[in-house]
């Protein structure tokens, strides 16, 4: 497993997105981490790993978008506390396609 934080300020990492206007749009309307891990899973777990990985408490999702008239809705962040469960979900997960890649590799070479 890897994983490649955008920023890592103390023991706090970040995921910095620059999206499409509509996709910020809908970024605009998560308020907290359970509807961050609703809507966009794949960062969420991202956030997770890079926790894990950097020893890190705590993580930020921002987004950004400038081309909105109100610079009030240009930037957008949410605090995403660590969550011990999901890492170790996603490490078990880890394993698993691990083992079943090794056992491909074997089918293959046998």
């Amino acid at each position: 497993a890897g994983g490649t934080p955008d920023i890592i300020i103390g023991s706090t990492i970040c995921e910095i997105k620059c999206p499409l206007s509509k996709t910020h749009l809908e970024y605009l309307m998560i308020s907290n981490a359970e509807e961050l891990k609703a809507a966009v899973p794949q960062y969420y777990t991202r956030m997770q790993m890079n926790m894990w990985l950097c020893g890190a408490t705590d993580g930020v999702f921002i987004s950004y978008d400038d081309r909105y008239y109100n610079e009030a809705h240009h930037l957008h962040t949410v605090n995403v506390p660590r969550d011990e469960d999901h890492i170790n979900l996603t490490k078990t997960k880890l394993l698993k396609a691990k083992e079943y890649k090794q056992q491909l590799i074997n089918k293959i070479n046998a």
